[in-house]
């Protein structure tokens, strides 16, 4: 009976995202859902490597999204292989994530993430609640950072902030994040090859990753210290950059 019960409540809701009109306005990123203004998803970078930002109304950021490579299979059409990509969500306020699973068939980035959004349901009042986020980060068995203890300070302190999105600089092969030294790296070529050293703020090795330089088209392949190896869009406009925001939300940079 309570099999019955909750298969009959899943196929209710299915129908009934189903028949939500989705909307998007790619010039202003302007999303609607049944004709309702609903939330924002601007473009960060250019080209085929461009990454997106999910904002409410008020454009706070609830969550960054990019397409990440998660393998690959043969095109007989195409008699190459052609990678299978995901798209990435991180939650920036708990640094959160999951891949999460395309709900329908378009090459429209624009539409396939308000879609995802949209069906759901992440945002109610314009707010991102943590009962949503959670919900959708273990509907698509993403990871749960951990969080940190929350540390004692006396009365007359100064309250603590809330942490910032992460806004990645470099200067003299150092990494910053909103100006405090996370991390630093090397960079050189062999063969054709861009290789870049990636290390903690301790001067640990965290990875290593390559890329064919002059070749937008390619990811990064990427080696952790621990022999671990995934791979990462490429951004031509911010490559270094959008690299190292990968590993500081991986939490290697810190």
């Amino acid at each position: 009976m309570h099999t019955r019960l909750l298969l009959a409540f899943t196929l209710l809701f299915s129908l009934v995202t189903a028949a939500q009109k989705v909307d998007v306005d790619k010039k202003s990123g302007l999303v609607k859902v049944d004709g309702a203004d609903a939330f924002y998803i601007v473009t960060i970078g250019s080209g085929p490597g461009k990454d997106f930002s999910v904002t409410n109304l008020q454009k706070k950021e609830i969550a960054f999204v990019t397409w990440e490579k998660v393998g690959e299979h043969y095109e007989p059409n195409a008699r190459r292989y052609v990678p299978d990509n995901e798209l990435r969500f991180t939650f920036p306020a708990t640094g959160n994530s999951c891949l999460a699973t395309t709900p329908i068939v378009s090459f429209n980035s624009y539409k396939i993430i308000a879609t995802i959004v949209a069906r759901a349901r992440l945002l109610q009042n314009d707010q991102l609640t943590e009962e949503a986020e959670r919900r959708f980060i273990a509907a698509n068995n993403g990871t749960f950072r951990t969080k940190e203890q929350p540390v004692v300070v006396n009365v007359s302190a100064p309250a603590a902030t809330a942490p910032a999105t992460a806004s990645i600089a470099l200067k003299n092969n150092r990494i910053y994040n909103n100006d405090e030294a996370i991390g630093s790296y090397r960079q050189r070529e062999e063969g054709g090859v861009e290789i870049v050293d990636v290390y903690a703020s301790n001067d640990q090795k965290v990875a290593t990753a390559t890329h064919v330089k002059g070749n937008p088209d390619a990811d990064w392949a990427i080696g952790f210290a621990d022999g671990k190896k995934t791979s990462l869009l490429y951004n031509s406009s911010t490559p270094l950059e959008r690299l190292f925001r990968f590993f500081y939300e991986k939490g290697q940079l810190k």
